[in-house]
């Protein structure tokens, strides 16, 4: 992974790994579930198939980006945008590109670089287990029909390793 500055001033991260096909942790009010299991973590798989939907890599084409996480997102809360997203079997890859330099401060000063990728989905019961990463794994639900809403830039995120990893280069800064 590398980051360039462009000739507006914006710092874009290329090959960023946003989210991952496998099972992942969810609260039960991501995924539809009633209020009194809102705060329960769930084991949720999302398939390959559907992660690598084109309909779904499409989506996440100019979508924004913000720090942390919101409810209803208006435009004064948009800092950057996400571009040329592809799927590698795994991983949804993608460049990200921080406009402002209030994130560019979280980012260098407080090492800020977990990504977090806001989805909806239509919600599957199924207790069943798949290997992920080498280990059998149970999970509670599937989605399908993914569709990403924003991409935040977190502490830690929930997936492990979708994150900007570009600290290798933060002495040498951005490259023309």
């Amino acid at each position: 992974m590398s980051f360039t500055r462009t000739e507006l001033g914006n710092v874009v991260f290329t090959n960023c790994r946003l989210f991952r096909a496998g099972i992942m942790p969810a609260f039960g009010r991501e995924i539809g579930r009633p209020s009194e299991d809102a705060y329960q973590m769930f084991n949720v798989y999302y398939p390959p198939q559907e992660v690598g939907r084109v309909e779904f890599l499409d989506g996440i084409e100019n979508l924004p980006l913000i720090a942390g996480h919101r409810n209803v997102i208006e435009p004064h809360h948009i800092e950057g945008r996400v571009s040329n997203a592809r799927f590698d079997g795994e991983w949804v890859i993608a460049d990200v590109t921080v406009e402002t330099r209030a994130l560019l401060e979280e980012i260098t000063k407080f090492k800020v670089t977990g990504l977090s990728l806001a989805s909806t989905g239509t919600t599957h019961d199924m207790e069943a287990s798949v290997v992920d990463r080498g280990v059998e794994t149970d999970f509670q639900y599937y989605q399908t029909a993914l569709r990403a809403t924003h991409l935040g830039l977190v502490d830690l995120g929930r997936v492990r390793g979708a994150m900007l990893s570009w600290r290798d280069q933060l002495k040498r800064g951005p490259q023309p």
